[in-house]
């Protein structure tokens, strides 16, 4: 038979069906026994950056995605709305640092690492004045709502917002 990389985490093999089976089988036996098989491959970091105001109001319809995770954060925090502020995405290899730059003055730096079970996520983000780093432990597809008090980035009105961060990390073949 003969066998191609198909893809970041895929093999294709060619080989004539009375050898499929045992070809799977060893193939599932490699990835089981060598996880760096299994968390190697590429991740791709979505994040969010919202702003939530204090009180009741319509969200953005385009934070429906990562819904979920504001009304838990509104749970804990009391009535709130939601505006997007900008959406970024990335994909890096697992280990390797990489930098995101929307706009002049806003950074996301951050490295995604592998370990039983889950990902690391180190990141450092910044926008003009906000800044916000940290390092936590989560599972891929898992919604992260870091977040930061800040001034009315509009100037209007007293009080301040809470800028967030939502982060979600997938493997790099999923949106």
């Amino acid at each position: 038979g003969q066998a191609w990389q198909a893809g970041p985490g895929q093999i294709l093999v060619l080989a004539p069906a009375s050898m499929q089976e045992s070809i799977a089988k060893s193939i599932k036996e490699i990835v089981a026994n060598n996880k760096a098989a299994t968390i190697s491959q590429p991740l791709r970091l979505n994040a969010w950056v919202v702003d939530a105001y204090p009180g009741k109001g319509a969200d953005e319809p385009t934070l429906k995605t990562i819904q979920p995770a504001l009304d838990t954060f509104a749970a804990d925090l009391g009535p709130s709305h939601f505006a997007a502020g900008h959406y970024l995405t990335s994909v890096s290899d697992a280990g390797e640092l990489a930098q995101v730059s929307p706009t002049p003055g806003e950074s996301l730096e951050y490295r995604v690492t592998p370990t039983e079970g889950g990902v690391v996520l180190d990141f450092n983000y910044r926008n003009r004045g906000t800044h916000l780093n940290g390092k936590v432990t989560t599972k891929l597809n898992q919604n992260l709502v870091l977040g930061l008090v800040s001034e009315r980035p509009d100037g209007k009105g007293p009080g301040s917002i809470h800028r967030l961060l939502v982060i979600r990390i997938v493997p790099a073949n999923q949106g």
